[in-house]
């Protein structure tokens, strides 16, 4: 995954790679900023489908960090 580097960030090309753990730390974060609930959580809601009917923005930002798996119809 990648990200807009911070001011301090030195980067050539603009892009800094996160790793699988700040992904996590991440995806946690926008969970429970925009849901109110972990990521663990959300994941486990995603994974039974009980987001399939709504299209809202702050499920597909957190849905984001899921890689485009679809959830379950």
């Amino acid at each position: 995954m990648t990200a807009r580097p911070l001011s301090d960030d030195a980067t050539s090309d603009g892009v800094v790679e996160l790793t699988p753990e700040q992904v996590e730390l991440a995806f946690d974060a926008e969970s429970r900023a925009s849901l109110g609930i972990s990521a663990e959580e959300f994941r486990r809601r995603w994974q039974r489908g009980e987001y399939a009917d709504q299209d809202t923005e702050a499920v597909w930002r957190v849905a984001f960090f899921l890689g485009g798996l679809a959830p379950k119809q």
